[in-house]
């Protein structure tokens, strides 16, 4: 009996940690992806106040991806594909 007892315990033990690991994995996606925007947006309202603009919109930000954020993360993990719901 106490061993029908563990193992249920262990599995209800393990798929808690599995559910929680997963939430933790969407939060810090989610988290991302609103650190990125704010970044985008800081950018943009930069490029907008600069009087001398040698580059497109696109242009900036996207040499502003590959030479900063793209090289803190491991190789192939991000693409410099720009959305344009993003720029605006």
């Amino acid at each position: 009996m106490n061993c029908v007892f563990l193992k249920q315990y262990l599995r209800c033990y393990f798929l808690c940690v599995l559910w929680f690991n997963c939430l933790f994995a969407v939060c810090v996606r989610v988290c991302a992806r609103l650190m990125l925007a704010d970044i985008v947006k800081i950018k943009m309202e930069h490029y907008e106040m600069s009087k001398v603009r040698s580059q497109s919109a696109e242009e900036y930000l996207k040499a502003f991806f590959d030479a900063e954020l793209k090289p803190i993360w491991p190789q192939g993990w991000i693409q410099t594909r720009l959305d344009p719901e993003i720029i605006l």
